[in-house]
């Protein structure tokens, strides 16, 4: 139970910071939120839209509190796998 609370934890926050940004929350986006919070603790690296990557994870500093790598770009993929010893 505890994960499940600590995803739906995740998931308000990240609601909650992108309610304060410009942006109007799309039925489609609020999909992508719940997919983050799962994905973005429990993965080293994450490759997310060039608006994601910097307005709501960057910015808000989820990305160095859960220690994972974001990026925006597909090419750098192989150079992150490479400095993560992969």
């Amino acid at each position: 139970m505890s994960f499940l609370h600590g995803n739906r934890a995740f998931a308000n926050n990240l609601f909650s910071k992108y309610a304060r940004q410009v942006r109007k929350i799309d039925l489609n986006d609020a999909r992508d939120l719940i997919w983050l919070s799962v994905a973005l603790p429990y993965s080293n690296l994450n490759v997310l839209e060039k608006y994601w990557s910097h307005m709501v994870v960057r910015s808000c500093g989820i990305d160095t509190k859960y220690r994972t790598t974001i990026i925006a770009d597909t090419r750098e993929i192989p150079t992150r796998l490479a400095e993560m010893g992969c």
